[in-house]
């Protein structure tokens, strides 16, 4: 079993050198070998001990697991983008073109939070595999090596190469694993020391919306979604912040860069569409000739609120959330926008400000 070089079998009693001589108990005959350094039992300890060493390397091994690890999508996350020279007038586009440069900005911090992120893993996943190749090469050595000393087992010289071969394999061993813990512990102080950064981010980019002020507009009119008041207090829930984190809220999108992206597209898209009215309702287009104008901050016909209402939210078309979370919902089947909204403005041209106006 020993010869096999690499193949993992452990050695039989067969494979342990056996008393030298043929005569039962003359020592010191063919060869000059005492009586107990050719004994029987001597050689069973030592069959028993290397097939323990073999187990133990193979115990260490499998601390690894086996086959390559995930590391998640390899989808690159998209980058932070100019707002676009988009002529909002007034103080409302003023106040939408500032905030919506510190949004660029503190998205491109967090895509490249993601990179980093994305770099860690890798680096983290190819662990395993590395330490498992390293055992193998231990193993395999260890193998070679014992073939080697076979027909001098049953001596002491012999038996003491063998012993200081496992124990060297045993040695190497370990130190594959502690580098393997040592890596390991590395990346999880990357890790939380980029979450830390991630979250500090996270809290700087809801910064930039805080401050109070009037979530109504000056006409006073009761249901009318200012976009200005989304600069003030995006907790406010008539807010247009405030409605499109509700409206991500009741979708469960969670995680803050993908909602930085939702909220970057959909100021967009709802200035766009309705100009941050609640109660608009267009009643020039060929949906109104068809008897079913488009209605609400985001501009949908009955049908299609109807199709796409998330559970939770009004039934009401012209209520803020219910009308945007429906919208969201609609981009997501439609135009396969994903949850995360990487790719919200590349598949929703009403929501990317570096071009012009499409309909969706």
């Amino acid at each position: 079993g020993l010869g096999n070089s690499g193949s993992g079998a452990t050695p039989t009693s067969s494979a342990t050198p056996q008393t030298g001589s043929g005569t039962s108990g003359d020592s010191g005959t063919n060869g000059g070998n005492s009586g107990s350094d050719a004994s029987g039992s001597g050689s069973g300890d030592l069959s028993t001990i290397i097939t323990a060493v073999l187990a133990a390397l193979q115990a260490l091994k499998s601390l690894f697991g086996e086959g390559d690890p995930a590391t998640g999508t390899d989808q690159e996350p998209e980058q932070g983008v100019d707002p676009g020279s988009e002529d909002y007038t007034g103080d409302s586009g003023e106040e939408y073109r500032e905030v919506d440069s510190t949004e660029t900005d503190m998205e491109s911090t967090l895509t490249d939070i993601d990179r980093q992120l994305l770099s860690i893993l890798t680096g983290s996943a190819e662990i395993p595999t590395a330490a498992r190749t390293a055992l193998d090469k231990i193993i395999s050595g260890l193998h070679t090596t014992l073939s080697a000393l076979l027909p001098y087992a049953n001596t002491s010289t012999g038996r003491s190469k063998v012993m200081s071969a496992l124990s060297s394999a045993l040695q190497s061993g370990r130190s594959v694993v502690g580098s393997g813990q040592a890596d390991y512990s590395a990346d999880t102080a990357k890790v939380s020391a980029l979450a830390d950064t991630y979250l500090n981010a996270a809290r700087s980019l809801s910064a930039t919306r805080s401050g109070g002020g009037s979530s109504r507009a000056d006409s006073g009119s009761g249901e009318s979604v200012r976009l200005t008041a989304a600069t003030k207090d995006s907790s406010t829930p008539n807010s247009l912040d405030g409605v499109i984190n509700a409206a991500l809220d009741k979708l469960g999108i969670r995680d803050p860069a993908a909602r930085a992206r939702w909220r970057k597209g959909y100021r967009t898209l709802i200035q766009r569409e309705s100009g941050g009215n609640a109660n608009a309702v267009n009643r020039t287009d060929s949906n109104a000739v068809a008897g079913h104008p488009s209605r609400g901050l985001t501009q949908m016909i009955p049908s299609t609120f109807a199709a796409n209402h998330v559970r939770g939210t009004s039934r009401s078309i012209t209520d803020p959330v219910a009308n945007v979370a429906a919208s969201m919902q609609y981009v997501m089947r439609r135009y396969s926008v994903s949850r995360d909204g990487s790719n919200l403005t590349s598949n929703v041209q009403m929501a990317d400000s570096r071009r012009p106006p499409k309909g969706y």
